[in-house]
């Protein structure tokens, strides 16, 4: 059985963003949690590259991965694990 074209390229469609959804929720973990630099969150959550990374992080949170880690670091511990 053979789906319509469309419907696959429905299908790469979301399994696509489903993967950067996943890859952007580690590198939001990683980014409030640990001490590695950016490149090496960037490889660790699955991006290519820092560049990528930022790109797509800025795209989805309209802040970039280096902003969102001070912004989280600032927040007062009983804050953040709310």
């Amino acid at each position: 059985m053979q789906f319509h074209p469309a419907c696959q390229e429905g299908d790469r469609n979301h399994l696509t963003q489903r993967r950067l959804n996943q890859r952007l929720a580690t590198a939001q973990r990683l980014l409030e949690t640990g001490s590695c630099s950016i490149g090496r969150i960037a490889e660790m959550a699955g991006f290519g590259s820092t560049v990528s990374l930022r790109q797509h992080f800025t795209r989805a949170f309209s802040i970039s991965p280096a902003s969102y880690r001070r912004q989280f670091r600032k927040k007062p511990a009983a804050l953040a694990a709310w």
